[in-house]
């Protein structure tokens, strides 16, 4: 991306803006997740239930360190299959704001393999909390037409360049139990996570 670009996105999370950008399941609206204001917005926005939890992205999978535990279960997956179509899901520690959870003890991560979504999250130096582009209860937008036709006087800006888009959305993950619990099935089946798991531990 150019650096204008970057740098235009950058404030406008810096000031608690929100952003549509692309990942390589669905288009996300982000914010920052320690500006107040940009949690609000991203709720009002998309009348989202203010129970349900945001997802942290990030661009290196070593920064799930920061702000969650890893067991060994999670530590195997991490290195296997991200950056990649996986949200897991972790116990939270105290550097993750509790308005990005919905006030729950864990936190769900993802690690976009998609350049422009990683390019973003880099520039701007800290995660980005996201939810997909959609009103709450309808299918998520992947084009950008209706994107802007629905959203656009909505939100602060909207990343134009695109990502190739997968064919499936990426499995969610809850590894705050065990057994692990499949919270949604996607592009990394449940042998795929056994057979890591197995190997991991």
């Amino acid at each position: 991306m150019e650096i204008k670009e970057l740098e235009r996105i950058a404030r406008v999370l810096n000031r608690g803006g929100v952003i549509v950008f692309p990942t390589e399941t669905v288009y996300g609206l982000g914010v920052d997740p320690f500006i107040k204001i940009g949690i609000k917005k991203l709720y009002d926005i998309k009348k989202r239930d203010r129970k349900k939890p945001l997802t942290l992205h990030l661009t290196d999978p070593l920064d799930i360190y920061k702000f969650a535990y890893v067991d060994y279960r999670a530590q195997a997956l991490i290195q296997k299959f991200l950056p990649g179509p996986l949200t897991v899901i972790l116990p939270k520690k105290r550097t993750v704001p509790k308005r990005v959870v919905a006030g729950k003890n864990k936190v769900g991560f993802r690690v976009p393999s998609c350049k422009v979504a990683r390019d973003i999250i880099k520039f701007y130096g800290r995660p980005i909390a996201a939810t997909s582009v959609n009103i709450s209860g309808s299918l998520p937008l992947n084009n950008i037409k209706d994107i802007k036709k629905k959203f656009g006087k909505l939100v602060d800006h909207i990343v134009l360049e695109p990502c190739e888009l997968s064919k499936k959305a990426s499995t969610v993950l809850d590894l705050t139990v065990k057994p692990f619990k499949i919270l949604r099935y996607g592009e990394i089946s449940k042998e795929d996570i056994e057979r890591i798991i197995e190997k991991g531990g």
